[in-house]
């Protein structure tokens, strides 16, 4: 176990060289882009219904409060899979580099499309929904926030 971050990063550096530092960036992109993209453009879509509902301009708190966890709980749940299978991979790395994590863990994905192929075929399509319902209240918690507090302080900016 690292006893911090810096020894962290000295101690990939040592053993892996500056890749191991990014070991695992292309998989967090392939499922983050995805759901980011997909998040900002169902905000907007249900931003502007909501606009049709109570008027131009901004909207009362609890809109945006609704339209950044609908927004997020749709994307967090059309990317899932990418998530899963992301999340796998680093399961996976840390298993390989300890011997006290993740004992039963059966997986040995190639890369993060050998992993989408290998779920597919070795679970089935439901499989991508594993570990959906926690990661959807989670995103809808934490963008309904985040989106609320975002256009608060975008009106408090335009008043001033």
């Amino acid at each position: 176990a690292y006893r911090g971050s810096w020894d962290a990063l000295r101690t990939v550096l040592k053993y892996e060289g500056l890749g191991g530092v990014y070991k695992g960036y292309g998989s967090t992109m392939a499922s983050f882009g995805p759901y980011s993209a997909l998040m900002f453009a169902f905000y907007e879509n249900f931003k502007s219904l909501a606009q049709g509902t109570y008027g131009p301009g901004e909207l009362p708190v609890v809109a945006n409060l609704v339209t950044g966890a609908l927004a997020s709980c749709l994307a967090a749940l059309l990317t899932n899979p990418l998530d899963m299978v992301k999340v796998r991979l680093q399961i996976q790395r840390r298993k390989f580099s300890t011997t006290d994590v993740a004992k039963d863990y059966n997986y040995n994905y190639k890369s993060f499309f050998d992993g989408l192929q290998c779920t597919a075929r070795e679970e089935g399509l439901s499989a991508f929904l594993k570990g959906a319902d926690s990661r959807v209240l989670f995103t809808a918690l934490e963008m309904a926030c985040t989106f609320a507090l975002y256009e608060w302080i975008k009106q408090k900016l335009k008043e001033h």
